[in-house]
């Protein structure tokens, strides 16, 4: 298994196609369908699915595009779902961004799997950014959307914090050698951000 990445707008967004052969799936695609399309069919790649880690509008604007082009399903937790239809709840609005809606064929939940080619990811369910936040795991492999981010985590609201303390304890529970791809900026490891993240902690604020 390999895993690419690509940057995208509106926010920076880190795009990644997990790749086992040629099989790939494409995660979080951001807003830029065209510069994903381009890839996948300069590359010879063969996508097969769209897993989206939460519904913000900047980590699923182009899957509804992606899913027409490929005929691939698209896979969200339940509890984001409605936001893949919602350009309020999706945040598109609250940024001034137009939102092109879509359908989930594959709702998630935690413990669930997916394969990419021979390569299986869990479904780590992670709320506190948004409901239905959630990781993928494969061996020594996360991709944690905006649940942990390196030195960071992912916003919250106030009334939140004990849930996304919650998820923050799962993912830093899990073995310290496993490298972590987040949805904005630079990847780590669960072992450095035990260490140097400042979130790990857990004396937030409003405590």
């Amino acid at each position: 298994m390999e895993l690419q990445v690509l940057c995208v707008p509106p926010l920076g967004t880190n795009c990644y196609f997990i790749k086992d052969n040629n099989d790939i799936a494409i995660v979080d695609p951001g807003g830029d369908a065209d510069s994903i399309i381009e890839l996948i069919e300069n590359n010879g790649f063969i996508p097969r699915v769209i897993p989206l880690t939460h519904g913000h509008f900047d980590h699923t604007g182009a899957a509804g595009k992606l899913k027409m082009y490929f005929s691939i399903p698209i896979f969200i937790h339940y509890l984001d779902a409605p936001m893949l239809t919602n350009a309020e709840t999706s945040h598109a609005t609250r940024f001034g961004f137009p939102y092109t809606g879509c359908q989930a064929d594959r709702l998630l939940k935690d413990g669930d799997t997916f394969a990419v080619g021979n390569a299986t990811f869990s479904v780590l369910h992670t709320p506190g950014h948004t409901p239905g936040s959630s990781c993928f795991l494969s061996g020594d492999t996360l991709i944690s959307g905006d649940t942990l981010f390196r030195g960071s985590i992912g916003r919250f609201e106030r009334e939140n914090k004990n849930t996304m303390k919650e998820s923050v304890r799962r993912l830093l529970s899990l073995d310290e050698s496993i490298r972590v791809f987040p949805g904005h900026e630079g990847a780590t490891t669960i072992g450095t951000e035990r260490r140097t993240n400042p979130f790990a902690k857990f004396n937030w604020e409003w405590e």
